[in-house]
């Protein structure tokens, strides 16, 4: 589809499209992929928790 026809088409109408697009993928390709994504996963390090600042480093406390 060119940009042509998605300018004359409604909000509603693209919208509508991409929502069949979204469904039109079998439960058992959505389930294959989330197994293939959560594989992928596993051997990578989860992130920690940010560091906290200390209350005297913070910019907006200021001495009068």
């Amino acid at each position: 589809m060119g940009r042509e026809e998605l300018a004359n088409q409604s909000d509603s109408q693209r919208f509508d499209q991409g929502v069949r697009k979204i469904l039109g993928v079998s439960h058992d390709e959505l389930k294959r992929r989330e197994e293939q994504w959560k594989r992928e996963r596993e051997g990578k390090v989860k992130p920690g928790p940010k560091p906290k600042t200390s209350p005297s480093s913070h910019a907006s406390k200021t001495k009068a």
